[in-house]
């Protein structure tokens, strides 16, 4: 039996697509900025760029927030949610306090969470 195939038609302008039509493991970046306020962000473009290393690679816009805590203090923190977050995670782009309703650990090597 052929599997059912649907082609949809999707506008070039990537920011048209909400939700997006690309699967992939969420992760949350965690950063501060040089004050020490915690940011997370969701962030769905990530690939293991390199085994040596290792090394992962994520897409994120340069006005965003998140890049101007790495760019200013050089580090930042992945998080791998477990399945059980994924309503909690779906709201955090919309969220106005980000942090409300996750328990922030501190991280052993960097300062982010």
């Amino acid at each position: 039996m052929t599997a059912a195939r649907r082609f949809v038609e999707l506008p070039l302008n990537k920011w048209a697509w909400s939700p997006s039509p690309l699967v992939g493991q969420v992760i949350l970046i965690t950063t501060v900025d040089k004050a020490g306020s915690v940011d997370i962000a969701p962030k769905s473009w990530v690939s293991m760029t390199s085994f040596t290393g290792p090394t992962l690679g994520f897409g994120c816009n340069t006005t965003h927030q998140t890049y101007q805590n790495i760019a200013a203090t050089g580090e930042f923190v992945v998080n791998v949610p477990s399945s059980s977050m994924a309503d909690d995670i779906w709201r955090l782009p919309d969220a106005a306090d980000r942090l409300a309703g996750l328990r922030l650990v501190p991280a052993r090597t960097v300062t982010p969470r």
